[in-house]
C-alpha cells in the first residue's frame, strides 16, 4: 500500500496529515508515509484514500445546477466536525467518523454525475430536504440517501460505517421518527451535521437547538460545543487548502446563549398543543424536532389555508408561523 500511495504525492501528504491530526498530542508527529499508514491502519487508510480520490476526480461535472465546490466544502466541514465530535465522544474512531461525514451525502454527487440533465431540472426548481428525496424517487426510482448507502456498501466499507450513515440520515431527515438514530455513533453524526449547518452565517436558529439536543445525548454541555466549534474551524483552515477547497467562513457561536432559551415553557404544567405553519419542509422538520423533543404535541402544516382549516377543527395552545 505504501508503494502505491507514494506514486501520488498529494495523497501522500494528505494521509500523513490525517495520521498526525488524529494522534495530535498523543504521539510525535511523523513525516514518513509508512509510519502514517501504520498509525491509521489498513482500513482507515483505504477509506481516506477513497474519499480523497473522489474529491480529486469529481471537482466539476455536467450538472449545471449542482454546485460541486460547495458540495465538497460542505462534505469536508461535516467530516471535520464528525472527527472532532468522535474524538471527544469515544467509541467511534475519529478517522472513520471523518470518512463517514465526508461521504455521507455521496449519493447527491452520484445523481449529478449519472443523470446531469434530469438532476439539474430537479435542483433548478429549488426543492430540498424531504421534498427533494421524494422528487428523486419519483424521477429516478431511488433517492440520494439510498444511493449513498448503496455506494458505501458497494465499496466494501465497514458495515458499522454504512449503518451509521443510514441511521444518521434517518435522524436528520425523518425527525418525526422517534426511533431513528438511536446509537451513539448516529448522534455523533447528527451533532456533526448540526455544527456544520450552524457554522453557516445564514444558518437556521433551529440547527443550534438540534446541536444542543444531540450534545445532551452524548453528555456534552455548551462549553464542549463551543470547544468543538473552535476545533472544527481550526481543522477546516488546515484541511481545505490540502484538498484545494475554499476555506468556509465559519460563524462564531456561543452555545451558552442557546442552552436555556425558554425557562417559562419548561415550567408549564404540561405539554403544549402547537400548530406550526411554514412553507419550508426543512424548517418545519427542524422546529418540530425541537418542540417534540421538549415533550410538546406539534401539528405542522405548509400554508395559511391549511392553518385556518386546522384551527377550525381544533384551536391550538400556541401557533408558530414562518
Amino acid at each position: 500500500m505504501v508503494n502505491i500511495v507514494r506514486a501520488d504525492p498529494a495523497l501522500t501528504g494528505r494521509l500523513i496529515h490525517a495520521a498526525n491530526r488524529v494522534h495530535a498530542g498523543m504521539a510525535k508527529r511523523t513525516g514518513v508515509l509508512r509510519e502514517a499508514v501504520l498509525r491509521l491502519g489498513f482500513s482507515a487508510t483505504r477509506q481516506i484514500a477513497l474519499g480523497f480520490s473522489l474529491v480529486n476526480d469529481y471537482r466539476s461535472g455536467h450538472c449545471t445546477a449542482f454546485d460541486y465546490s460547495s458540495y465538497w466544502s460542505d462534505s469536508l466541514l461535516r467530516g471535520v466536525s464528525a472527527q472532532a465530535v468522535a474524538a471527544r465522544a469515544g467509541r467511534f474512531d475519529p478517522q472513520e467518523a471523518f470518512v463517514c461525514g465526508l461521504l455521507a451525502d455521496v449519493g447527491r454527487l452520484a445523481l449529478a454525475t449519472a443523470q446531469p440533465v434530469g438532476y439539474a431540472e430537479l435542483l433548478m426548481h429549488g426543492v430540498r430536504g424531504a421534498d427533494l428525496l421524494r422528487a428523486e424517487r419519483e424521477r429516478f426510482g431511488i433517492d440520494h440517501i439510498e444511493l449513498s448507502v448503496a455506494l458505501l456498501e458497494n465499496w466494501c466499507l465497514p458495515e458499522t460505517l454504512v449503518r451509521t450513515v443510514r441511521t444518521f440520515h434517518a435522524a436528520v431527515h425523518r425527525a418525526a421518527d422517534k426511533g431513528a438514530g438511536g446509537s451513539r455513533r448516529s448522534w455523533v453524526m447528527v451533532l456533526a451535521e448540526a455544527l456544520a449547518q450552524s457554522a453557516a452565517t445564514s444558518a437556521l436558529p433551529a440547527w443550534k437547538q438540534v446541536a444542543l439536543d444531540a450534545a445532551a445525548r452524548l453528555d456534552f454541555d455548551s462549553d464542549v460545543l463551543n470547544a468543538l466549534v473552535a476545533d472544527t474551524a481550526r481543522e477546516m483552515s488546515e484541511w481545505a487548502p490540502l484538498l484545494d477547497l475554499p476555506v468556509p467562513d465559519v460563524a462564531a457561536i456561543d452555545y451558552r446563549e442557546y442552552e436555556h432559551p425558554c425557562p417559562a415553557v419548561a415550567d408549564a404544567s404540561g405539554p403544549l398543543d402547537i400548530l406550526l405553519v411554514d412553507d419550508s419542509h426543512d424548517d418545519r422538520d427542524l422546529v418540530r424536532f425541537t418542540l417534540e423533543a421538549a415533550g410538546h404535541q406539534v401539528h405542522a402544516v405548509a400554508s395559511g389555508d391549511e392553518a385556518l382549516a386546522a384551527i377550525a377543527s381544533r384551536v391550538p395552545t400556541l401557533m408558530i408561523t414562518d
